[in-house]
């Protein structure tokens, strides 16, 4: 199954309960590629499978990213083109099906979600709106890209039609919380 004029490969169109986004993004954004392994890392931890992918043709500049090429086994050569993928874990479910899961995490997944910030740069007001809704001013902090020349103050403008409390929390309350400012 193809979705987006082929650029969208959708392998299955899984059905989601209460679903959760992590995403990481390799590239000049991934700073000493902490937020790449860390996706890397959940990925091969909970066992995610691919649902869809991105054709990189039509996405990558490969004269900036470049294919990883890898020995395997010494004389084997592997070559790795970046890539774009989703990925599914179940991960309530994983956590009390599978024990390996509940060795190196102390409650499910779902236990740990009041310890997530959520990021304005959305560069449209509507997910922005979304997070707001979903999980409430307390859990969404502005931010941007500035000084970069991709600067996004979609936040801001979004925030100004919030109450005064609310605001406030987006706008440095939650921040300051979390850095214990």
């Amino acid at each position: 199954m193809t979705d987006g004029g082929g650029e969208l490969r959708v392998h299955s169109r899984p059905e989601l309960r209460r679903p959760v986004l992590v995403a990481s993004f390799r590239g000049w954004n991934d700073g000493g590629q902490g937020a790449s392994s860390a996706g890397s890392f959940l990925a091969k931890t909970w066992r995610t499978e691919t649902f869809a992918e991105i054709d990189s043709e039509g996405f990558f500049d490969f004269s900036q990213t470049r294919p990883q090429i890898s020995l395997v086994e010494g004389s084997l050569r592997r070559i790795e083109w970046p890539a774009n993928s989703f990925q599914l874990a179940r991960l309530d479910g994983t956590y009390n099906k599978r024990a390996y899961v509940r060795e190196t995490a102390s409650k499910p997944p779902s236990g740990y979600l009041s310890n997530l910030l959520f990021d304005t740069v959305l560069y449209d007001p509507a997910p922005i709106e979304f997070l707001l809704a979903t999980f409430g001013p307390e859990r969404v902090v502005f931010g941007t890209d500035h000084p970069f020349d991709i600067a996004d103050l979609t936040g801001l403008e979004v925030a100004k039609g919030l109450g005064d409390e609310a605001a406030e929390l987006v706008l440095g309350g939650n921040a300051a919380r979390a850095y214990g400012l």
